[in-house]
């Protein structure tokens, strides 16, 4: 597995995102801007129950403007635990996802290091329609014996 992460154009869109009820919020600065970035809708189990669309910012271009202290912001890791699904402990909304300290599930000592990401569910930044977006299906469980359904 490996993560789809466009390469920088050096042009870049920035965008807010928040939770239904505003207690989690971020910016973040994204290239290639939004509207040409391919935006991953996965098929694993988690994904495709919470309507997942992802698009994969540098860390250091997300800034979170709320508080995010374990009585607003909820974790939910599962299998191997590499990827830490976070949500709003008030509205349940699914704003974003980091991989765990042991790290994405494809850095080994004979594979490079993923980008210093933040996964952030596109459906929660506020000014954007997801169907105006381009967005592509990306087939990561196909060939994985499934512990979760």
């Amino acid at each position: 597995m490996s993560l789809p992460v466009p390469p920088p154009t050096g042009v870049f869109s920035s965008h807010k995102a928040n939770c239904h009820c505003g207690a989690i919020r971020l910016s973040f600065k994204i290239s290639p801007p939004l509207e040409s970035y391919p935006v991953v809708r996965c098929n694993c189990s988690i994904c495709q129950r919470n309507g997942y669309l992802f698009v994969y910012p540098d860390k250091d271009n997300v800034t979170f403007e709320s508080n995010l202290d374990k009585e607003s912001l909820g974790a939910y890791e599962f299998g191997n635990e590499v990827i830490s699904h976070r949500f709003c402990k008030t509205c349940g909304s699914s704003v974003f996802f980091q991989f765990t300290p042991g790290g994405p599930p494809d850095v080994g000592d004979d594979k490079p290091k993923l980008p210093d990401v933040i996964g952030v569910n596109v459906r929660m930044i506020t000014e954007v329609q997801p169907e105006e977006l381009n967005i592509n299906r990306i087939e990561y469980m196909r060939n994985f014996d499934l512990k979760y359904t």
